[in-house]
């Protein structure tokens, strides 16, 4: 059970340092090398890890640090979710 929550926690954080790296710092820095590109997704990966990690380690129980997600999970994913199903479009300066 243990190296099935450590192989989708990699996955998570794979997934963060590549959209930290390719989709946020190569779009406001588009003459980005991929050195530094790879050096950005070795710190994110880095950071994420290190917060979860100081997250986890806080004597609460498994119900509030699930709360605590739910309160990122919600306005940050559900909102835009919803707008799109509603056809909610915009345009590239928004």
């Amino acid at each position: 059970i243990l190296a099935v929550i450590m192989s989708t926690a990699d996955s998570w954080l794979n997934t963060v340092s590549v959209l930290c790296a390719h989709d946020i710092a190569k779009r406001l820095f588009p003459n980005l090398t991929e050195q530094w590109e790879l050096k950005i997704a070795r710190i994110s990966t880095c950071i994420i890890g290190g917060a979860a990690i100081i997250i986890a380690s806080k004597d609460t129980g498994i119900l509030e640090l699930i709360w605590l997600a739910d309160n990122f999970w919600d306005p940050i994913i559900m909102v835009p979710l919803v707008a799109g199903f509603l056809k909610f479009r915009t345009n590239g300066i928004s």
